[in-house]
């Protein structure tokens, strides 16, 4: 998190939200394909930001905050299944979303033809 976590990394994983909603709007004369960036952008900002946001940067926090090379194998291993599959469904909820976004997209621009 620490290295990661700056301006141009908020710029890269809030804008596709925000050219989301705005791509909505845009096609608000278009039901079909307004109704499906919609779904899109609302799948995204909440399957990808605030699953990002309140589900693996916390974790990213526990993570960081351990002294790993301190820890018992015990304690490595309770760690790691503290945090593992936690991660591995957050990553799996983020994934299906932003596939499942990309779909909507695809199919709203095949509407709006």
């Amino acid at each position: 998190n620490r290295a990661i976590i700056n301006g141009k990394f908020m710029i890269v994983f809030f804008g596709p939200v925000l050219l989301l909603f705005l791509n909505t709007y845009l096609f608000k004369g278009n039901n079909t394909s307004f109704l499906l960036f919609l779904i899109a952008a609302i799948l995204f900002f909440i399957g990808i930001g605030l699953v990002t946001i309140f589900g693996n940067v916390p974790l990213n926090e526990i993570l960081d905050k351990s002294n790993l090379e301190a820890l018992s194998k015990v304690e490595l291993q309770e760690l790691r299944d503290k945090f593992e599959q936690p991660w591995n469904r957050l990553h799996t909820i983020r994934t299906l979303s932003s596939f499942i976004s990309f779909v909507f997209l695809i199919i709203g621009m095949l509407y709006s033809k």
